[in-house]
């Protein structure tokens, strides 16, 4: 099962990337919305930058194809989208926690 997560480009030196849309500067630039399957959210946490917890959910940083991303790792589709993270919670039991809030909506 993959699930869908927003995804935003950053720079070489991990700052976020934005651009001016319609006259309106520092808008984030956004990748199309990713889909990532259990395995493929282990390696990126395996192999990430930086991993930061947050109240809804984890920031990871990670590089694909020589480009910078962070992935916001967030429930957006069960009635837990709200749920709040701990502190005594790994970034693991989170993963667990959302493919596991979501396996009876696919």
């Amino acid at each position: 099962m993959n699930l869908r997560f927003d995804t935003i480009l950053m720079s070489e030196d991990w700052e976020i990337k934005t651009q001016t849309l319609n006259g309106t500067p520092d808008i984030v630039v956004r990748e199309t919305d990713d889909l990532y399957s259990y395995d493929d959210l282990l390696h990126i946490i395996k192999t990430a930058h930086k991993i930061e917890r947050s109240q809804y959910g984890w920031r990871v940083q990670f590089t694909k194809n020589r480009q910078n991303k962070e992935v916001f790792l967030r429930d957006r589709y069960s009635d837990k989208i709200n749920e709040t993270t701990s502190s005594r919670q790994s970034i693991f039991s989170w993963l667990d926690f959302l493919y596991d809030a979501n396996l009876t909506l696919f």
